[in-house]
């Protein structure tokens, strides 16, 4: 499986994209807990009132939700690059997935570029496989670097 890959450079705005729907970020309720090489919690929401917006349309196929998704994950090691890539293989040695009514597995590539944090991959929902794109910016006290 390929994963889409990111260029050195930081990303220039922040997205939470599952498929063709963009669901934006809600910076309030995010949040990326990392110290040295761990992320050791991070939790990425996607957008309330975005969402609603989406569910009224009635070719949106994920219209079924009652809240917006959500992108967890913990304890994670970035090797030196600051990069961790989650393959199918090995994807149950890892706390990862989306929320969206119920758990789903996120299969992977997250790096952290300067204050960014970019996950790229791929996610299944109801049997439909979808591209998963999260670029969220790091920078004020919700989302904590150490």
């Amino acid at each position: 499986m390929l994963l889409p890959f990111f260029k050195r450079k930081s990303p220039k705005k922040e997205a939470f994209n599952i498929g063709y729907y963009t669901f934006s970020i809600d910076k309030d309720a995010s949040y990326i807990i990392k110290h040295g090489s761990y992320l050791i919690d991070v939790l990425i929401k996607g957008h309330e009132q975005v969402f609603e917006q989406l569910c009224k349309d009635k070719n949106f196929e994920l219209n079924w939700g009652n809240r917006p998704p959500e992108f967890y994950a913990s304890n994670l090691q970035l090797n030196k690059y600051n990069t961790l890539i989650i393959n199918p293989e090995d994807l149950y040695d890892y706390e990862i997935a989306l929320y969206y009514m119920e758990h789903h597995d996120v299969i992977a590539k997250i790096k952290i570029i300067d204050d960014w944090i970019l996950i790229t991959g791929w996610v299944v929902i109801n049997s439909i496989k979808y591209p998963l794109t999260i670029c969220m910016r790091c920078y004020d006290d919700r989302y904590i670097i150490k």
